[in-house]
């Protein structure tokens, strides 16, 4: 009788032991697929935006767009791959020099973004080296913890010497999309100043201190409209 009940155990054990692994097996599966579509839609969307035009994104909607609105200067850039996708990545360390939006002066500030560049990285995605000052308009981090510039090219804006010895600042595109379809009623809003309009002209480079008293007055022009979302 033992030996009979020994061996129905057995059985058991042996039929359930195949079906155990097959669960784990499609499991395993579904996740690799799901890892590989996700892939997939990155490699696709970051390509699309590479080979072809991005669309221009004035300076209303890149402020309401950014996490954080920050100049500072690039201390490290490290190479790496996203766990879950084998995706290339790279993480930038950042001193903040000065904050407008979501950070403060002084404070590190660190984040990810999938890699620029022809060695499997994604063309079009700016790329920082140590040393750079730059100031950034920053997307919120996905559910994977990356980012990058609102706009790409639009939202990182290289600071260098303008005029009477000060500062200013220019982006990638030259400054072509900051007032592109701005509405009235935004301009009126945020108070912007016929003088400042035409300093956000294309083609020019614009005051650090003047272009950062619009930036600060934008945020606050949509903290207004929509203050249940901040």
């Amino acid at each position: 009788m033992a030996s009979i009940g020994n061996g129905e155990v057995g059985d058991k054990i042996m039929a359930a032991g195949p079906i155990r692994e097959s669960v784990r097996a499609r499991r395993v599966r579904t996740l690799a697929l799901s890892v590989c579509w996700i892939a997939a839609i990155l490699l696709l969307w970051f390509s699309r935006l590479g080979a072809a035009s991005v669309e221009r994104i004035n300076l209303f909607e890149m402020v309401r767009a950014a996490d954080r609105i920050f100049w500072g200067r690039c201390l490290q850039a490290e190479s790496g791959q996203e766990p879950s996708t084998g995706l290339p990545v790279t993480t930038y360390t950042f001193e903040v020099l000065r904050g407008i939006k979501g950070a403060q002066a002084r404070q590190s500030v660190r984040f990810r973004q999938l890699s620029g560049g022809p060695a499997g990285g994604i063309r079009g995605l700016p790329e920082f080296s140590p040393g750079q000052e730059i100031l950034l308009f920053l997307y919120p981090d996905s559910r994977l913890g990356l980012t990058s510039p609102v706009g790409l090219a639009q939202g990182m804006f290289r600071v260098g010497k303008g005029g009477r010895g000060g500062q200013a600042v220019l982006n990638r595109v030259g400054n072509a999309n900051l007032l592109h379809r701005a509405r009235a009623t935004q301009i009126r809003g945020s108070t912007l100043s016929a003088e400042e309009q035409a300093a956000l002209r294309p083609g020019a480079p614009i005051s650090l201190d003047r272009f950062e008293s619009v930036v600060r007055r934008i945020d606050r022009y949509w903290v207004a409209q929509e203050p249940a979302s901040r």
